[in-house]
């Protein structure tokens, strides 16, 4: 994730808070691996593993780095009847905030509820989705909604690939007593392995913008984000 911070406001209150002149920009990238293990009755035992991270921050030119251990760290659970994803345990040296933070992810990960066309669909042919989507900030959680449209480009043994193009729209509930808005989109392809019904692969870059208004301050941050899965056929 890409982020860049900026704060608006009177000098008088720019000047009061250190704000003046600040400008910070974050940067890392996450990736993932998802493996399953037999079926057991309705649920399907799962095991993801963060196999790349890295992190940078930079405030005014002046690198800050973040340590956070997330590179081989574990998230084991169950993907209840085909969709759901249950995390049961997670293995690793982090604190419990981080915990929860993927946790979460994994639950809007397994929300992507994408019926794939079964028959009918041809090279060119798109079908839309709209998935809930909530980012974590310092104020609060805010909720958006994630327009997706996927369109079929070309299908090799057994196996579609599709475009995905992304659009954001602010949710109706986020962070109370604020003025907030929020607006992004993003573009990404997906591997569906037609015969398993399930996807293989999935990479999608994303950019959000968000601006929140108090009284005296602004505060505008555009954040960019970049997400890799791959997982193994169920079996």
């Amino acid at each position: 994730m890409d982020g860049e911070y900026k704060f608006v406001g009177s000098k008088e209150v720019i000047d009061k808070i250190g704000m003046d002149g600040v400008k910070m920009t974050i940067n890392s990238d996450i990736e993932s691996a998802i493996s399953t293990q037999k079926k057991q009755g309705n649920n399907v035992p799962f095991i993801l593993e963060y196999t790349k991270y890295f992190y940078k921050a930079e405030i005014n030119g002046e690198t800050v780095n973040r340590k956070i251990p997330l590179q081989g760290v574990k998230l084991i659970g169950d993907i209840v009847n085909g969709k759901k994803m249950e995390v049961k345990n997670v293995e690793g040296n982090i604190d419990e905030d981080t915990k929860k933070i993927l946790t979460e992810s994994i639950k809007q990960f397994s929300a992507i509820d994408t019926d794939f066309p079964k028959e009918g669909l041809k090279i060119g042919d798109s079908f839309d989705v709209v998935v809930p989507y909530k980012q974590s900030t310092q104020m609060g959680d805010i909720e958006m909604k994630m327009n997706i449209k996927y369109t079929l480009l070309k299908v090799e043994k057994e196996e579609a690939y599709f475009d995905m193009l992304v659009d954001f729209v602010m949710g109706d509930k986020n962070v109370k007593n604020m003025d907030l808005s929020a607006s992004g989109d993003g573009k990404g392809f997906l591997l569906f392995d037609m015969k398993n019904n399930y996807f293989t692969s999935q990479n999608i870059d994303m950019t959000i913008n968000l601006k929140l208004k108090t009284e005296l301050l602004t505060l505008e941050n555009t954040s960019k984000a970049k997400s890799v899965i791959t997982q193994q056929k169920i079996k």
